[in-house]
């Protein structure tokens, strides 16, 4: 994770799917989330992978409009690495196209 990734949308909720990779399995990264400027939580990710997040973070029930999250990594290790796989955005409006197996 680059030490200040941006994610500007417009909706009403959103998820940030990833994961840590760490050789030290006792080391849990702690990250600042902020949302619209503002300090959202700090998100503790754990390497182990059994008590790991698969959601880097996430928020519902925002104000319909444009958001922007970011991220300050605070104890970054040179032998860690956070990545962000996927967004996912909620919004009012219906799908552009059906689900599968939908109408």
């Amino acid at each position: 994770m680059d030490q200040s990734p941006e994610l500007e949308f417009e909706g009403i909720g959103f998820v940030v799917r990833g994961g840590i990779r760490c050789n030290d399995r006792e080391y849990v990264a702690e990250v600042e989330v902020y949302l619209d400027g503002q300090l959202m939580e700090v998100a503790k990710l754990p390497a182990n992978s059994h008590s790991r997040r698969n959601e880097l973070t996430w928020k519902y029930r925002l104000p319909k409009g444009k958001h922007k999250v970011s991220f300050k990594w605070l104890n970054p290790r040179a032998d860690a690495t956070i990545n962000a796989s996927e967004a996912l955005i909620y919004s009012e409006k219906p799908p552009l196209t059906p689900p599968v197996g939908g109408k």
